[in-house]
């Protein structure tokens, strides 16, 4: 299995990202990396880190040279996936490379039978009420996914079951140990995990 991401980009900055973005900030990371989630997120003990919310989609059959047109036959499934990442450099918005086990901890896999994500993001600490809550709708960002399997697939063969985290950060937050994070979509439980 390949596990590749991006290193995120604002918003502001999402209209001047070019194929070329996609094979020259692609950073295959170990597939020690990835893990379910209901399962609790180690944070290291040393350096200063950050959560960052992402979408990644599984590639769902084998292919090389994908044109852009043909890239939704390629996936079908999306899911919410928690990049744990060294806090960046005021400065800048891309962080350093991380490859610590575990550091990618994926939620439920949901079907593409929607445009439109309305993402709800809520950090408890122990049994009290939330302290803190994100509510966003966004769209599924389809014009990203096929342009990275097609420039990305001219370089390498994609086979079933390799995951492509996507640029795009939907939230960044500091990670508080003995925290529970809990995320939704369309109101349907994607992402779940304890923070130690």
């Amino acid at each position: 299995m390949k596990l590749i991401r991006f290193d995120a980009f604002p918003d502001s900055q999402a209209r001047l990202v070019t194929d070329q973005f996609f094979t020259d900030n692609a950073i295959i990371m170990a597939d020690s990396c990835w893990r379910p989630h209901r399962r609790p997120l180690f944070i290291p003990s040393q350096g200063f880190w950050l959560c960052d919310l992402r979408l990644a989609i599984k590639v769902g059959r084998l292919g090389k040279a994908i044109e852009e047109k043909f890239a939704p036959r390629y996936y079908d499934q999306f899911c919410l996936a928690n990049l744990l990442v060294r806090e960046p450099d005021p400065e800048l918005f891309t962080t350093p490379h991380c490859m610590i086990d575990d550091a990618l901890v994926h939620g439920e896999w949901l079907p593409l039978d929607t445009g439109t994500l309305n993402i709800e993001l809520c950090g408890y600490k122990g049994s009290d009420n939330p302290e803190a809550t994100l509510s966003q709708q966004t769209e599924l960002p389809v014009d990203y996914i096929n342009r990275a399997l097609k420039s990305l697939s001219h370089e390498a063969t994609f086979k079933t079951g390799d995951i492509i985290v996507l640029p795009r950060s939907i939230a960044r937050f500091t990670p508080r140990r003995e925290s529970h994070i809990i995320a939704t979509v369309n109101g349907h439980e994607a992402l779940d995990f304890k923070i130690k």
